[in-house]
């Protein structure tokens, strides 16, 4: 009896294996926030929006800007799937907060597990884009 498993336990076991490997979704992070040293004070400035939308060209994402608004857009597509996040910094803080997404299964709290993916790859590009000055000079290095 100790090395003989009972068919039971074994369906359980397939059953669970199979739900985790499965599994094309994940709990939604509404808002993702990281320290920033390019964001000093509450105002955007052009040197570190420039720095964002090179960040987010680099890792496929296309980021706009609206004068006077307080955050930047970025939208990430891949053939029929679309993510838009809005992205705000200040404070010495950058966040990074899910607007809306098409065909990425979001329902409710749930969203595809890419979603973290992509976001976590702007997110990580974004923190080693220097910010410079219009004639390129190092204002404030990656990674500080």
């Amino acid at each position: 009896m100790g090395g003989i498993l009972r068919p039971g336990i074994v369906v359980v076991g397939l059953v669970s294996l199979f739900g985790v490997v499965g599994c094309r979704t994940i709990p939604l992070r509404e808002s993702v926030e990281v320290p920033y040293a390019a964001a000093e004070g509450s105002a955007r400035s052009p040197a570190v929006d420039e720095a964002i939308w090179r960040a987010g060209r680099k890792v496929g994402w296309t980021v706009e800007g609206v004068a006077g608004a307080d955050d930047l857009t970025a939208t990430w597509r891949r053939t029929h799937h679309e993510a838009v996040v809005a992205i705000t910094y200040g404070e010495g803080r950058l966040r990074i907060r899910y607007v809306s997404s098409r065909n990425l299964l979001h329902e409710g709290s749930e969203i595809h597990r890419n979603y973290d993916r992509v976001v976590g790859a702007l997110v990580d590009q974004i923190l080693r884009e220097p910010v410079t000055d219009p004639i390129g000079r190092t204002l404030v290095p990656p990674g500080t």
